[in-house]
């Protein structure tokens, strides 16, 4: 990036970083941002303390990123429903209120703070400050046994892609919902929906094959 403002300023000719190929992710790590499992899902909700539920039921329910969850103004939510952009795309984000939102809005403590969610002092949630705590949080969980390795937040949006995959939603659905510009992100967010539909097509018609050579055998007598 510094080289590129060079450039457009004058002070170099080219981009030497440009040329530097990405270091590949290890083929042994599993997907990043997972789509949570129906069970985690709910088993985070219920295990939340009261000042954390509302963020992450927006992360959960309306795909939001972390940190847009976080800062998300008091006027961005009325009874319509959720009225914002997303902070990376800049996209707008038009989702109507419907329950499990009410649910966390009615549960969530009440507080002074200009955004939406405040912390257990009723102060506006830090990036870092949320993190740490929903670090201390899932390390907890995972150690009981009650959620599986490597869940993460911005799995959510992940978890939310593929559901609505899973329902037959088109990628431009998709990609409104999400706040994404291009249908080929939401592709990217859904594709675990669409390798599970087609691999549970392809065995199903498997086994259908199977079932029928069994039957050609036993006609034939062998």
């Amino acid at each position: 990036m510094i080289f590129d403002w060079g450039i457009e300023y004058g002070y170099t000719k080219d981009n030497p970083a440009a040329k530097v190929k990405p270091a590949r992710r290890p083929k042994s790590l599993p997907d990043a941002n997972r789509p949570w499992t129906d069970a985690e899902r709910e088993i985070v909700l219920d295990s939340l303390p009261s000042h954390m539920v509302l963020p992450i039921a927006r992360m959960m329910f309306y795909a939001l990123d972390p940190q847009d969850a976080q800062a998300l103004p008091r006027s961005a939510v009325t009874q319509a429903g959720l009225d914002t952009r997303r902070t990376k795309t800049g996209q707008p984000i038009y989702l109507p209120l419907f329950e499990p939102i009410s649910d966390a809005m009615t549960r969530a403590p009440k507080h002074d703070a200009l955004t939406l969610c405040a912390n257990s002092r009723g102060l506006p949630w830090t990036y870092n400050g949320f993190s740490t705590v929903w670090f201390k949080l899932k390390s907890t969980w995972e150690a009981d046994g009650l959620i599986q390795p490597w869940l993460t937040l911005k799995g959510l949006r992940h978890t939310v892609a593929t559901i609505l995959a899973e329902m037959g939603k088109d990628h431009g659905t998709i990609a409104l919902v999400l706040g994404h510009k291009t249908e080929a992100m939401a592709k990217h967010y859904s594709r675990r929906a669409n390798m599970s539909a087609r691999a549970t097509s392809a065995v199903a018609d498997f086994e259908a094959e199977l079932n029928k050579r069994k039957t050609e055998v036993v006609k034939l007598g062998v």
